[in-house]
């Protein structure tokens, strides 16, 4: 994982004012905004790894009801596997242990792709006080999100390209933070040796309990 992002892309609608260090891609409608950022992610970067921050709880299944919703429309954004034609369908696991309580999470596994969401593995393997991006971020960090709440985001939103500005930084800094807590707890170096050493695949160590690793060392 690199230290600072090579690349980083914002799709907005309709526009708004440059953020330093980002691409902003403008765009016409939702639908767009899905299909773009799936084009970025599994086709012109072609990552090996998507992270999220509680993203099988919220955003996973957000943008996938979205791209339901808009049919047709939205199959590129589906195509996130590097196995040509083939769409990617989210799955609905619930997921019940001690150390990460009951969750309804929605899951993707685009083929050739790892999923990682940084918010089950800290909950699984940090004991805080609290397990929001911003208590995390300032823990292991000592970087505290920039101050805005989602009333500033829809208001934000229906206002200039300068205030579209403000939310596309807070929307970067919600996307490079967990990279940079990666890096600094060197938590995916643990997960692939974790997964090395007990013959199990990566997305389990987050997304079931201890009985299914278990089973896959019998």
């Amino acid at each position: 994982i690199l230290e600072e992002p090579f690349l980083r892309v914002q799709q907005v609608m309709p526009s708004c004012e440059p953020v330093d260090g980002i691409i902003i891609e403008q765009c016409d409608s939702e639908f767009q905004i899905l299909n773009q950022w799936s084009w970025w992610n599994c086709h012109v970067i072609d990552a090996d790894i998507i992270i999220t921050y509680n993203g099988d709880r919220f955003d996973i299944p957000f943008m996938c009801k979205k791209g339901q919703n808009y049919g047709r429309k939205t199959k590129p954004f589906f195509h996130m596997s590097r196995i040509v034609g083939l769409e990617t369908e989210p799955k609905t696991k619930f997921l019940s242990s001690g150390a990460l309580g009951d969750n309804e999470l929605i899951l993707i596994k685009p083929k050739g792709r790892n999923t990682f969401d940084l918010f089950q593995f800290v909950k699984a393997n940090f004991k805080l006080s609290m397990y929001s991006l911003d208590f995390v971020g300032e823990t292991f960090l000592k970087e505290r999100k920039h101050p805005v709440i989602h009333t500033d985001i829809f208001a934000g939103y229906q206002g200039s390209d300068r205030d579209r500005m403000k939310i596309a930084a807070y929307c970067a800094q919600d996307c490079d933070l967990p990279i940079r807590i990666m890096k600094c707890k060197k938590i995916y170096t643990q997960v692939v040796q974790q997964s090395r050493v007990m013959f199990t695949p990566q997305h389990i160590l987050t997304t079931s309990g201890q009985q299914v690793r278990v089973l896959y060392q019998i």
